[in-house]
């Protein structure tokens, strides 16, 4: 709900879409984010004290896709199968993923992104590292032949993030009936602020905000994360980034109808928090998706 009201958005990936490459503000809600970095919540989100706790909640990568000459939602899906069952066959690494389609936008850069989720980055290590050996994405790409092309191939970039959060993941987040709402919002600390500065925000404000909004709306199903980019593993700057920035700030709710609801109560009783997460930072316009499930975490 951090980022400017006016422009949250939700991170969905359409049904149609099924990408099957391994590719702000408080609560915007306060989230405009890159163009190619959107994450979904998880069932079981864990939780940290700050940016600047030892072990964050997650690792999350973001890979840029474009569609084939031979996508269709039929051979997507096909391809998705493919792609969960070779991941089926390798160590379990507590691999989640997502997809990500750009709502009422377009990128000249993708047309989508294959969101992956590890609980850290030597898990993400060790996942890939085992996926190159198993010979699995040329089996994957001679059964489903120009359907879609993820990062780091053909060009396309792959951005990494430390993740974090202080809030669990609603209990009443549900699969069913996709896509979920997702924004994201790109945001750098003002006049030479640090980043800590966030994390009292969120703790001293933010949260209690949040609790207040759970009883006014038990059944708003809103989670948010702040990421930190992994400048080692990523392979290229966010083409939607105005230029250098500290984090990216993203909300989630289970539906679009949530996220509207949730963010006429951030209109109505945030404005405040707004003024404050404002006079801390400088954040671009928060940017909308729809969001799947692809594989969800056993």
């Amino acid at each position: 709900m951090i980022s400017k009201i006016s422009a949250i958005g939700t991170l969905l990936l359409l049904s149609t879409l099924v990408m099957g490459c391994s590719d702000q503000s408080p609560d915007s809600r306060a989230t405009s984010a890159t163009e190619s970095i959107a994450t979904g919540p998880t069932e079981a989100a864990q939780t940290t004290e700050s940016p600047s706790a030892a072990v964050p909640a997650a690792y999350v990568e973001y890979l840029q896709c474009q569609f084939g000459e031979n996508y269709s939602a039929d051979s997507f899906q096909a391809f998705l199968a493919a792609w969960n069952a070779e991941i089926d066959k390798l160590e379990d690494r507590g691999l989640s993923a997502f997809g990500y389609l750009p709502r009422d936008w377009q990128s000249d850069r993708f047309d989508g992104i294959w969101v992956l989720r590890w609980p850290n980055k030597e898990s993400r290590n060790a996942g890939w590292q085992t996926y190159a050996t198993s010979g699995a994405e040329a089996r994957i790409q001679a059964a489903n032949p120009g359907v879609i092309e993820c990062a780091p191939d053909e060009g396309l970039d792959l951005f990494a993030f430390n993740a974090y959060t202080q809030r669990p993941t609603p209990p009443t987040w549900s699969m069913e009936n996709p896509p979920y709402a997702v924004s994201m919002q790109i945001c750098s600390m003002a006049d030479g602020r640090p980043v800590t500065d966030i994390r009292d925000f969120v703790t001293a404000d933010y949260l209690p905000y949040l609790a207040e909004a759970d009883e006014r709306l038990p059944e708003s199903g809103y989670w948010y994360q702040v990421a930190f980019m992994d400048q080692e593993t990523s392979t290229g700057t966010p083409s939607i980034a105005e230029g250098a920035f500290d984090f990216v700030w993203m909300n989630f709710w289970n539906s679009p109808e949530q996220e509207s609801i949730s963010m006429a109560d951030w209109s109505d009783n945030g404005q405040a928090l707004q003024s404050q997460f404002d006079a801390m930072t400088n954040c671009q316009t928060p940017i909308p998706y729809d969001g799947y499930y692809f594989r969800t975490n056993s």
